[in-house]
């Protein structure tokens, strides 16, 4: 048998063709890389309910035109959830602070805890609602004592608008939906522009089960630098990295865009958080559980250089429970009563303490509402402003 051999001029053309396949390639590296030399690309990690969702609202709000007729319809059934699983929060705490429901209510109370969250009310069933809300002596005592169970932070917002949430032809406004509250499951994705400047912001849910594989994604840098150096290469230009106070992290993609470069960490924690325990330790005071992860990521040496944005969220819900809660029963060293100003600046001081291994970096802290759009719009813009300056100074640029 013999073996084919390819001519002169066969061996010129597929050496041509090879070149020519090679060029395509890196023309299309190229136009990928210009593309997206610019593009901040944020990462929004937290606990349930810590706010990363509702800040990722305030951005569509302010810079994508808000939300669509498609998005405003799938927020209905959310809404409405969250309203039905408010009041059933708040019968359940009455049963475990055995607190007796009055007996007009009880039989109700306990038919309402059998129905679906995601089913519309009856004209009855609305009407119940509103009226242990509004009159039962045992509601107010549960409420009082909300920190002892689990309660949706909007609550009171979603109970004092029964009757407009469930009329036929309900509307959601901007501040129902910032109010609403859906897990996150894997990663949402928002894209904007401002200022010509291109943003992408990526929305983690998951379960606190799963931090170990969130804190491996941070622990193992060192595994990450030649992924680092590609991307630096190829792809993309800088990105800043807003980690949110959490436990959460459930898809390991996230190593895709944890491994980009990073420009600014902003770290979201709630205030009103300091007399929880968590959903899934009740052992575990949440504000402490708080401290001691900024405390991690601050140590990591990824992060040495890296000028951290402190989010201390939910200053709304603070600034009324403080008023009955106080905060030295969690913390002893803390002696400033019930004085919102003393306790908010008590526990700014806990967080800034965290950065003990390199007092030179910069922490810059914020407290915020994030239902709020004012506020969040100008938190926003400083936060943007010091990620931008970061990135100009690292490519060499000089803020004057």
């Amino acid at each position: 048998m013999g073996a084919a051999c390819s001519s002169p001029e066969d061996m010129a053309e597929e050496k041509y063709l090879e070149r020519e396949k090679d060029q395509r390639l890196m023309d299309a590296l190229n136009t990928h890389h210009e593309k997206h030399k610019s593009t901040v690309r944020i990462l929004l990690l937290g606990a349930g309910e810590c706010g990363k969702s509702t800040i990722l609202k305030q951005m569509k709000i302010l810079h994508k035109g808000g939300f669509t007729k498609e998005e405003r319809d799938e927020q209905i059934g959310i809404i409405r959830s969250n309203t039905i699983d408010s009041m059933k929060q708040l019968i359940l705490g009455c049963l475990d602070l055995q607190l007796a429901i009055e007996e007009k209510w009880e039989a109700f109370a306990d038919d309402f805890l059998k129905i679906d969250n995601d089913r519309m009310l009856s004209l009855y069933e609305r009407d119940m609602v509103i009226s242990i809300w509004e009159n039962s002596e045992t509601i107010r005592a549960a409420v009082a004592r909300r920190s002892d169970f689990y309660l949706l932070d909007s609550f009171r917002y979603f109970l004092d608008r029964v009757r407009v949430i469930f009329k036929p032809d309900y509307k959601p406004t901007n501040q129902d939906i910032l109010q609403s509250r859906v897990a996150t499951k894997g990663i949402v994705e928002t894209k904007f522009v401002i200022a010509d400047v291109p943003f992408v912001m990526y929305d983690v849910g998951g379960q606190r089960g799963q931090r170990k594989k969130w804190i491996h994604c941070f622990e193992g840098v060192h595994g990450l630098i030649s992924i680092r150096t590609w991307v630096y290469g190829h792809m993309l230009g800088f990105m800043a990295i807003l980690l949110f106070y959490g436990r959460y992290l459930i898809d390991l993609r996230l190593i895709q865009v944890v491994s980009l470069q990073c420009r600014a960490i902003m770290f979201v924690a709630s205030l009103s958080e300091y007399d929880q325990v968590l959903i899934e330790d009740p052992n575990k005071n949440r504000m402490i559980d708080s401290l001691t992860l900024f405390e991690g990521i601050l140590s990591l040496v990824w992060f040495s250089f890296t000028p951290v944005i402190l989010f201390l969220n939910k200053n709304d819900v603070f600034q009324e429970k403080i008023k009955v809660s106080e905060l030295g029963r969690i913390f002893g060293d803390y002696h400033g009563g019930f004085d919102a100003k003393a306790a908010q600046e008590y526990i700014r001081a806990r967080y800034l303490e965290c950065n003990k291994d390199n007092v030179k970096r910069p922490i810059y802290t914020h407290f915020t509402t994030a239902t709020n759009t004012e506020n969040i719009e100008f938190v926003w813009r400083t936060s943007k402003n010091i990620i931008l300056c970061q990135n100009l100074e690292a490519t060499g640029f000089m803020i004057t």
